[in-house]
């Protein structure tokens, strides 16, 4: 590694590989109420048949459940990959890292990072990595941890309750929505899901589908979801923009048909726009005339009131 910068980086991704290798040989049966329901808010906003790529897609349940008619998956855990490879093989999955994802010049419908954005060590540099993907209709969805559960994961992982993790970027909805606008995203909605992740004798239904919702038990909200899209600016071409050249003409009736000829057709086209200043000579006339003879250009004639007034005249084509 060329620098300290470079080492972090190195070891914090070791470090999570290592701990997502872990829980997938493992098989941690825990939280699966959580992703079945998390399934369900995500066909809501994904529809069957589209095409969808989703980072961090550990054994690539979520992607499947979404039915699409393109599932790319990427995910740097080995042990994950070759589990989700073997679980879905009409879906393709890729072993990297999704801040050196390289998918060439793909686009998507829908890109998904599902408790992601949580363990990424730079969420600017994989949101601006993923733009490439995007076309201007493509949606960004997100799901991620709200902060006022922090205390109750750290403990359930601690009693095994939830996959274990390393140390997270608790990030605020505000932190999240600042993040995909210096990206050039534009955040469409976002609300939160979840009060209660665990089967209760079917009493989860009512708290998570109605108690979610309403003041004040929708602020103890588990996950944040969030959809956004690309703010694609128009590029502005030379072809988009029209050019005025002014021609401050006095005493000039030599020079006017040449100068007519070697002004060159600019960008969306050019406007030619003769001031005339009380020439001693035929400067007006001769310039009406090379007008009236280059009816293609767009010419205009003004002509000075006096030597320093306000000009006023008429536009000829």
């Amino acid at each position: 590694m060329t620098n300290n910068f470079d080492q972090e980086y190195y070891e914090h991704q070791l470090a999570r590989k290592n701990n997502w290798d872990e829980v997938a040989r493992n098989d941690y049966a825990s939280g699966e109420y959580y992703r079945e329901y998390l399934a369900r808010v995500y066909a809501q906003i994904v529809p069957a048949g589209s095409s969808v790529l989703e980072l961090g897609c550990g054994k690539g349940d979520l992607l499947a459940s979404l039915k699409p008619s393109i599932g790319v998956g990427v995910d740097f855990s080995g042990e994950y990959h070759k589990i989700a490879t073997a679980r879905h093989p009409q879906l393709q999955f890729m072993l990297g890292d999704m801040h050196e994802i390289d998918l060439g010049d793909r686009t998507f419908d829908f890109i998904i990072l599902s408790d992601v954005i949580n363990d990424i060590w730079d969420v600017q540099l994989v949101l601006e990595k993923i733009r490439r993907y995007c076309r201007p209709d493509t949606r960004l969805v997100f799901n991620y941890f709200s902060q006022v559960w922090k205390p109750a994961l750290s403990l359930a992982r601690r009693l095994k309750l939830a996959k274990p993790m390393l140390l997270q970027n608790w990030l605020t909805n505000h932190d999240v929505e600042n993040l995909l606008e210096i990206s050039g995203y534009q955040t469409l909605r976002r609300w939160g899901e979840i009060v209660w992740p665990l089967r209760s004798f079917g009493v989860e239904r009512f708290l998570n589908r109605c108690m979610a919702k309403i003041p004040p038990s929708r602020y103890f909200i588990l996950t944040n979801i969030l959809v956004a899209r690309p703010a694609f600016v128009p590029a502005i071409t030379a072809k988009d923009i029209s050019v005025s050249v002014i021609v401050p003409a006095r005493n000039e009736a030599g020079h006017i048909d040449d100068l007519i000829k070697r002004i060159p057709e600019m960008g969306a086209g050019t406007e030619i726009i003769f001031v005339e200043g009380n020439s001693t000579d035929d400067t007006y006339e001769t310039i009406r005339r090379a007008i009236d003879d280059n009816k293609q250009r767009k010419c205009i004639l003004l002509k000075q009131q006096g030597r320093t007034g306000a000009s006023d005249g008429h536009a000829a084509h």
